[in-house]
């Protein structure tokens, strides 16, 4: 700010200029008219020196460096909030305003209007010189469709609807242009936009259809669900008559998760095979199943079946042949009902509660928990349903 101080002569002169709100020894308060006619001019070109002197202030009674220090306010309160930042929120004047109120407001809404869009015509002009950086410069002019834009985004951005003719008549455009371009901008977009959404139910349309084309042949000839012939009596007297196979996940250190495979016995409780993997595949339980068959030999019976849930790797024909070849009957729960393979359920349940399975930090840790839980509950631990002795030892006097 500048330091030099203003005469009484100098205030009484200072006084009588319009654009002119308020002055004293130490400064001076310009209308809003002066500072947004300012920022327009400047943005032509105009430096502020020159436009200081057009509205009649002498320049060295303001002296060079207030007028700079002026103009550098104008620029930086405009890039910070355009407009809105120039007005002045002080009121001076209260009650009804007069005829000549209405009038500088009007004529300050026009210079608002005007100045926001010769700014998008400058925004505008800057992108076309940087895209055509290098090249011979010629004459830009901006096509009455660009104009159109121009209005729009600045009738949106700073609601001045009600100014529309003005502003399309100081950038030399209609009014009725200005509609009719989005109206039928409108009507085309709506146009394209029923085409792209006829072709997108097109497409939706058939992808629904292969889906499930390929979902009806999945399952009709591919996978099976077979009847559910245990039908929870689970309790057979005979070893080896039936036994159960289900899946379950064990979520380790650091959230690592592993899939366990068993195959229980549904009379003893025994757990005659198990299969341990870091992803679920089909060969889990394939694996498993060759298990069974290759260490309980002596236990299965011309007769045995295996009982399970219908997921997708059970109604699978690789697991259903692999069951056949072995000469196994193949039984399987109803759709959503747990209760029909409870005892594979329970056992999971036991095996999760007792099991520190979450200390585990490394896969084969996991599995060597799981060896050494298996071995303790098919050969130390006694179970009420089975007259508190273990599943070995309820087995073995099945046997006898």
């Amino acid at each position: 700010m500048s330091k030099k101080l203003f005469s009484n002569n100098d205030i009484k002169i200072l006084s009588k200029n319009k654009y002119v709100k308020k002055v004293s020894k130490k400064g001076i308060t310009y209308t809003d008219e002066f500072k947004i006619l300012f920022i327009a001019e400047n943005e032509k070109g105009k430096f502020p020196r020159e436009i200081f002197s057009e509205c009649g202030f002498d320049i060295k009674m303001l002296g060079l460096k207030r007028i700079q220090s002026s103009g550098s306010r104008r620029r930086s309160a405009f890039r910070r909030n355009d407009v809105e930042q120039l007005q002045d929120p002080r009121k001076f004047k209260t009650g009804r305003p007069t005829e000549k109120d209405v009038s500088l407001g009007e004529k300050y809404e026009k210079l608002q209007a005007k100045l926001m869009l010769l700014q998008a015509e400058n925004e505008l002009l800057k992108k076309v010189r940087n895209v055509r950086n290098g090249y011979e410069a010629k004459e830009i002019v901006i096509s009455p469709s660009g104009k159109f834009e121009i209005i729009k985004s600045i009738i949106t951005k700073y609601k001045l609807k009600n100014m529309l003719s003005y502003i399309c008549d100081i950038s030399c455009v209609s009014r009725s242009g200005y509609y009719k371009y989005f109206l039928i901008n409108t009507i085309e977009k709506r146009k394209s936009n029923e085409v792209r959404d006829l072709e997108s139910k097109e497409n939706i349309l058939n992808a629904y259809n292969l889906k499930r084309i390929r979902r009806i042949m999945k399952a009709t000839k591919e996978h099976t669900v077979l009847p559910n012939l245990l039908n929870r009596d689970f309790k057979q007297q005979s070893p080896g008559k039936v036994v159960l196979n289900d899946i379950s996940y064990l979520l380790f250190k650091d959230s690592q998760k592993a899939y366990l495979s068993t195959i229980l016995d549904a009379s003893t409780n025994e757990s005659l095979a198990y299969n341990i993997s870091k992803i679920l595949k089909i060969d889990i339980i394939t694996d498993t199943l060759d298990k069974l068959i290759e260490n309980n030999g002596s236990i299965l019976r011309e007769d045995s079946f295996i009982h399970s849930d219908q997921g997708v790797d059970y109604t699978s024909p690789i697991f259903q042949s692999k069951v056949e070849n072995h000469n196994l009957g193949q039984s399987m729960s109803r759709w959503g009902n747990c209760w029909d393979n409870a005892s594979q359920e329970s056992f999971f349940e036991h095996l999760k509660d007792e099991v520190d399975i979450k200390s585990c930090e490394t896969f084969e840790e996991l599995e060597k928990e799981i060896d050494n839980y298996i071995d303790y509950y098919n050969n130390f631990r006694g179970k009420w349903n089975l007259k508190k002795i273990t599943p070995v030892q309820y087995r073995n006097n099945l046997s006898n």
